[in-house]
């Protein structure tokens, strides 16, 4: 939490407006002293681990990640467009911790078709400075649903702009449906190079990344390839079966 609060209070600071983000010095306080108290533990994201190089618990640390739950049938990958519109899908709080805000001052950039599906809710400070984007039919919201697939269905890509993540488990539920991710290296998880990974506040190579999948029907597609075999190490089971083990061996390597 220490280190999220510095990347958070720093975006806030960016957009001229006070945190909201919602860690303040008593909860990292717990959160240390949960820490002192650990013998190791799982860290879901390279990210966090980073964040923690400095402290004692670092040495202790097992990698892991979130999962998703596979399909015994994966979708197909589709690289034509699925609609007269191309939609670029995010999933989660739109709000400066998922960087959203990013996004929202690029997009009047974006060719016209292009349009921005934000699957989730806003934060206020968002619908603030944005309104008029928002209102536009630039940008579709359907607020907080049930049943998330058939919006990945129907999207052309997902793109997901975070600063600060534990791990990120939409974007592997966005790889089990074999469409193209632009990410941050937050937002990357353990996907590796079968994402696309930019800096949060880079705007032309957003810009950029965002062209080239919009314009080519061959990129999206080994994209899509290459995060759908990726993901196929992640299901639940997996997973779970390898923090088992890797647990084990932390334990084994603690008694001798």
């Amino acid at each position: 939490m220490k280190f999220a609060k510095s990347i958070l209070d720093n975006a806030y600071e960016e957009i001229g407006e006070p945190p909201a983000h919602g860690i303040n010095y008593e909860r990292i306080e717990e959160e240390e002293e949960k820490l002192s108290l650990s013998d190791s533990i799982f860290a879901p994201n390279s990210m966090v681990e980073n964040a923690l190089i400095d402290h004692d618990i670092y040495r202790n640390i097992i990698s892991s990640s979130y999962g998703v739950n596979l399909p015994e049938e994966f979708p197909e990958i589709r690289p034509e467009r699925r609609g007269e519109k191309f939609i670029f899908m995010f999933c989660g709080y739109a709000c400066v911790r998922k960087g959203i805000h990013h996004l929202l001052s690029i997009w009047n950039e974006m060719p016209r078709d292009a349009v921005l599906r934000i699957v989730g809710g806003v934060e206020p400070v968002i619908e603030k400075k944005f309104s008029e984007i928002l209102k536009s039919d630039r940008v579709e919201l359907t607020g907080f649903v049930r049943g998330v697939d058939r919006f990945y269905q129907s999207s052309d890509a997902f793109i997901f702009p975070t600063l600060e993540e534990g791990g990120p488990q939409v974007t592997y539920e966005a790889a089990v449906h074999g469409l193209p991710i632009v990410t941050t290296p937050m937002g990357a998880g353990r996907m590796g190079n079968s994402v696309c990974i930019l800096g949060a506040g880079d705007r032309s190579a957003w810009l950029s990344a965002l062209l080239d999948v919009y314009k080519d029907r061959d990129l999206r597609f080994e994209m899509g390839r290459r995060v759908q075999e990726t993901v196929r190490n992640y299901d639940w089971d997996i997973v779970g079966a390898r923090r088992y083990r890797d647990l084990g061996d932390m334990i084994g390597k603690r008694k001798i």
